[in-house]
């Protein structure tokens, strides 16, 4: 990538800092946060007199810190603490939330905070797969670049105490949602625990035979249906369209993309592989038939002229803050903000596509005589989800066009930022059904 750069995407930071000749393109939502140069190590310091086990020592009563003020904000998944000696990742401590809004949340309250007599500098990093920011060769003890090294050395906190911190967060998660009783003592909370068992036996064997019937419903359905989905590219809006969830082609070279999804971002090369760790689906479509999915994926796809072989164009050159500026923009730099907007690319293909499910309704409703009762009552069997409600909107813009009436939108829920968990998906393959 020429324009972006691809240390920052990968580790949240870059050695250039301010200075790099490629852009640093900041999340506005995500499930990772990093606090910078927080933790300091002693064994970076040449006075250091403590030996390994104090060193360790010295680190998990950090970590355990770091930890339990992090779950005040929401339920925490990981946390990285990394043990390089460059400045731009210097003490850096990366934690990762479940939800995207405890994220954002404990940026703004971090920012406000002070720890060990030193303000404390949060922002929400666009990492999220620390397999790829990790070092390999330091996890095999081959790196020889030391703490120098440009990728993350994560230092490494016992087993005895993450599994303790975790079981307590687990736990204060359990009686924060099912609340506890101070009056009923012991004793009525295992008789009021058996009574719910009691009753909850007979309902649950009627629930299997029901879950069961409906599996064997839906599965059937399930095959009979396929999904569409519309990727965007994290940094430039590019979108691909498929009717697979795989964008690899069906080749003897598996790591090879497949060249329809390659030529909409203007890529000729047949050898080159699309990073799945840029492309995120934006939206997908469930419930359509097969002859359908490939209408529309034709359409979306075709009615677009290709991308130009080098779709990056000069841009002129950034505007740089002044340097000591932390936090919030200055009053008097407020005008030269700009708020984000949704690319124009994301913005024409999400008109196609609504385009395609109108005429597609149309002529449903067309040969059929009365109209069905599914276009009346919005129950025709297609949901889009979407990763953002601006990007259903943005049909609003053209006049005479809207969503047909028939088709049901739903809120698109992620995976690590990057599976989708929708129907004729495979959850553990991550393939189509």
């Amino acid at each position: 990538d020429k324009v972006n750069c691809s240390f920052y995407f990968k580790i949240g930071a870059c050695r250039h800092g301010d200075r790099c000749s490629r852009k640093h393109v900041k999340p506005n939502f995500s499930q990772t946060i990093l606090i910078a140069n927080i933790y300091q190590n002693p064994a970076h310091e040449p006075s250091c007199t403590l030996t390994e086990e104090q060193l360790q020592e010295h680190f998990e009563l950090f970590y355990e810190d770091i930890f339990v003020e992090m779950c005040k904000y929401g339920e925490v998944e990981e946390v990285k603490v990394c043990d390089n000696i460059g400045d731009h990742l210097l003490g850096n401590v990366y934690v990762m939330f479940v939800s995207e809004e405890d994220a954002g949340n404990a940026v703004e309250a971090l920012n406000k905070r002070f720890y060990a007599g030193r303000p404390v500098y949060s922002e929400l990093s666009p990492v999220t797969d620390f397999g790829e920011a990790c070092c390999r060769q330091y996890e095999n003890s081959e790196c020889n670049r030391g703490g120098l090294c440009n990728f993350m050395h994560l230092k490494t906190v016992s087993r005895a105490l993450s599994r303790e911190l975790y079981e307590a967060q687990r736990l204060s998660l359990k009686i924060l949602k099912g609340g506890s009783s101070g009056s009923g003592g012991e004793r009525d909370n295992r008789e009021r625990d058996r009574r719910d068992r009691d009753r909850d036996r007979d309902r649950d064997r009627d629930r299997d035979r029901d879950r069961e019937r409906g599996d064997r419903d839906r599965r059937r359905r399930e095959r009979q249906m396929r999904n569409v989905y519309l990727f965007r590219h994290a940094a430039t809006g590019s979108v691909v369209v498929s009717d697979s969830f795989s964008l690899q082609a069906r080749s003897t070279a598996p790591i090879h993309s497949h060249p329809a999804h390659l030529a909409q971002i203007g890529e000729r090369r047949s050898s080159i592989a699309i990073r799945r760790d840029l492309f995120v689906p934006y939206a997908v479509v469930t419930g359509l038939s097969a002859p359908q999915a490939s209408a529309i994926v034709a359409r979306v796809r075709d009615a677009i002229p290709q991308r130009p072989k080098h779709p990056v164009a000069k841009t002129p050159p950034r505007k740089r803050l002044p340097k000591g500026i932390f936090g919030p923009p200055l009053s008097d730099l407020a005008d030269k903000w700009v708020g984000w907007t949704v690319p124009e690319h994301l913005k024409s293909r999400t008109t196609l596509l609504c385009e395609a499910l109108s005429d597609a309704a149309a002529q449903k409703t067309a040969s059929s005589t009365p109209p069905d009762a599914a276009e009346n009552t919005g129950e025709s069997g297609i949901v889009i989800h979407w990763e953002r409600d601006e990007f259903r909107r943005v049909v609003d813009e053209k006049e005479g066009l809207a969503w047909p009436g028939s088709i049901a939108h739903r809120k698109l829920e992620l995976f690590r930022n990057r599976f989708p968990l929708v129907p004729g998906l495979d959850r553990h393959t991550w393939k189509d059904i």
